[in-house]
């Protein structure tokens, strides 16, 4: 049904690079409520295997058992709708592992690679192929507001920034925090701590907006287009960081240690 909804084209923001300016006043708060939220996240590129679709993937990896030593504390599926990009992916989803902290990351993991190899019945590596590497994430929480409000996907944007000049990672919390507030969406700024292409350290974040279920990203896309919402209100002033246009995902609730 998600995929019915997934026609967006005249939803696409303006096909140029725009700059997000950062509210001095933000920062204290910001700072505070980020060292509060702080997860890591734990991110694989995953190509489907023959025989299997994205919903046959989703669906049996939600029946699947999980063992409370080793299993994150939320794991989620990223299908791409709209992805930026200069060449099209060569995979077809990427999955999301929530850890509460670096210490937990490395007790579940250190379980998860210890456990016994024969297994009955089917397993993820039967469904689909994941990079052997992973890129590893500090997440800071900068709006909280409902996600997946009686369904299991949903949408979110992610939007990748460079931070220029002297701009800082409490800095684009402190964005999030106020553009998830107008949007009213679930908001939260991804710093790459580990793996993935080189990059200078603190030099970029990733900026994700995740939305109560499918309609609720339609009518908010509907009112800025009308003018009715203004991402970008109570910003102004500051030092600029640069971001692209946005990647629109499905985002796929695969388990979350409290539902």
């Amino acid at each position: 049904m998600v995929k019915n909804l997934m026609n967006i084209e005249e939803y696409k923001m303006k096909n140029h690079t725009f700059i997000i300016t950062v509210i001095a006043a933000f920062l204290t708060s910001a700072t505070a409520f980020a060292q509060n939220q702080n997860t890591i996240t734990r991110s694989r590129a995953c190509t489907i295997n023959p025989g299997y679709s994205m919903s046959d993937v989703v669906s049996i990896s939600r029946d699947f058992s999980f063992n409370e030593d080793s299993v994150p504390n939320a794991v989620f599926f990223r299908e791409p709708t709209a992805y930026t990009t200069n060449t099209p992916p060569d995979w077809d989803f990427i999955m999301v592992q929530y850890y509460s902290g670096y210490a937990d990351l490395v007790s579940k993991r250190s379980v998860q690679r210890n456990r016994a190899a024969a297994r009955n019945g089917i397993t993820f590596d039967d469904l689909a192929s994941c990079s052997v590497t992973a890129r590893i994430s500090d997440v800071y929480v900068g709006n909280q507001e409902t996600t997946f409000d009686d369904t299991e996907a949903t949408l979110m944007t992610t939007r990748r920034c460079d931070l220029n000049g002297e701009t800082t990672v409490e800095d684009a919390v402190a964005v999030a925090e106020t553009m998830g507030a107008n949007l009213e969406a679930y908001s939260a700024v991804s710093a790459r701590r580990y793996g993935g292409p080189r990059i200078t350290g603190g030099s970029q974040i990733s900026m994700s907006f995740v939305y109560s279920d499918p309609q609720d990203f339609g009518a908010t896309l509907d009112g800025m287009k009308g003018g009715s919402i203004n991402p970008n209100e109570g910003l102004g002033g500051g030092t600029p960081m640069t971001c692209e246009i946005g990647t629109l995902w499905v985002s796929h609730r695969i388990y979350t240690a409290n539902n």
